[in-house]
């Protein structure tokens, strides 16, 4: 790179000194306003008298995408009919960077204009081609940088749209989830038998529990799902299920925010549901009240989170692997064959419920931490 770089025009390589000895000394004023260079970014020389000295490579194609076929060393920058003349003249005026956005041709492109000041030692002035006469900070010229983003805008376009596409996806399919539990509840409400309730019950419940993820992902598009929220929308939810007279059950969540993605946070989404549902009709089977908490741990290699209770426990006999209990079932295949993890059952005053699952490659980290939302 250093020799090729001594192969660079003169113009280029006394500019570049001058503007680095400037940038070390702080004197180049508006760079907060600027976009960082990148490889892709073209670089024009312009000098005090608005001449283009040098054009790099990128450069220099990208004018020619624009319609100049011909050498553009030596002339005026105003031949350039895209507005780079003004933008240059304000910054050779106010030794100051400026950036805009243009469109021509069908391209769109970033401008950035840097000023190149001369050097402040006084062996300069012999190698300095256009000083200023008659006052004023005395001036090299401007880098002019140029920077074709009008594939990258039309990735952006095309990604909106998408994304907008897969977000009205995830919104009716919340929206036809929703529908279905309504039906059932419906049924459930029409039907005789307490047994088909309790099964039609259970149904809608799982229904919507995965329609609580779907509602995140229409309103949130692909960014990770926040598992906290998705348990307080479960917990919210159950707590108007058994919400009725001569029974008192207190729902709550507490732990950190954790971001999952999108597979993983309707996995969880279900698991929870179960387990809450679980904890809420066997562990108060003969109680009119008591107490259930979702509790979230965010560990750095692994998620952890454990529904507890304090009912009346576990028999003396339970065998998790043969409980015979449909939802028990589900959580365990879920977290067995989905989430890679394994889950656990305690009885201690109560029922604790402990799931723990290794995280993806790459996820999002929790931030922050909530204390408990206590009904």
């Amino acid at each position: 790179e250093h020799e090729r770089h001594k192969r660079r025009h003169s113009s280029f390589q006394r500019a570049l000194a001058a503007f680095q000895e400037a940038a070390m000394r702080r004197e180049i004023k508006g760079v907060e306003a600027l976009l960082p260079f990148g490889e892709q970014d073209g670089i024009v020389l312009v000098d005090e008298q608005r001449r283009i000295r040098y054009l790099s490579g990128i450069a220099n194609n990208f004018y020619r995408r624009l319609g100049y076929m011909d050498s553009l060393v030596g002339r005026h920058v105003e031949y350039l009919e895209t507005g780079d003349d003004e933008l240059v003249g304000r910054t050779l005026d106010e030794q100051r960077c400026f950036r805009e956005e243009a469109k021509a041709q069908d391209r769109e492109w970033v401008r950035q204009t840097v000023p190149v000041p001369a050097p402040a030692h006084r062996g300069w002035s012999a190698l300095r081609w256009l000083g200023r006469q008659g006052g004023g900070d005395p001036a090299l010229g401007a880098f002019l940088l140029v920077h074709d983003q009008t594939e990258m805008r039309r990735r952006e376009r095309e990604l909106q749209v998408k994304s907008a596409m897969i977000q009205e996806t995830h919104h009716r399919v919340k929206n036809n989830l929703q529908t279905i539990a309504a039906l059932l509840r419906m049924e459930a409400r029409r039907s005789a038998s307490e047994e088909t309730k309790r099964v039609l019950e259970e149904s809608m419940n799982r229904i919507l529990s995965i329609s609580v993820v779907h509602e995140f992902m229409a309103n949130q598009g692909d960014a990770a799902i926040n598992l906290r929220e998705v348990g307080q929308r479960l917990v919210t939810h159950l707590r108007q299920m058994v919400a009725y007279p001569g029974r008192q059950i207190s729902l709550s969540v507490s732990g950190p925010d954790i971001y999952l993605p999108a597979q993983q946070a309707t996995v969880c989404s279900l698991v929870i549901n179960e387990l809450l549902q679980n904890a809420i009709e066997h562990g108060f089977e003969e109680r009119t009240q008591g107490t259930v908490l979702l509790k979230l741990w965010d560990n750095p290699d692994r998620v952890v989170f454990e529904v507890s209770d304090d009912g009346i426990g576990l028999p003396g006999d339970f065998d998790l692997a043969h409980s015979g209990s449909m939802g028990l079932s589900i959580v365990q295949v879920l977290v067995r064959d989905d989430l890679k993890g394994e889950v656990s059952l305690k009885s201690n005053g109560g029922v604790t419920a402990t799931v723990a699952f290794p995280r993806t490659v790459g996820e999002v980290r929790a931030i922050g931490t909530h204390e408990s939302d206590n009904s």
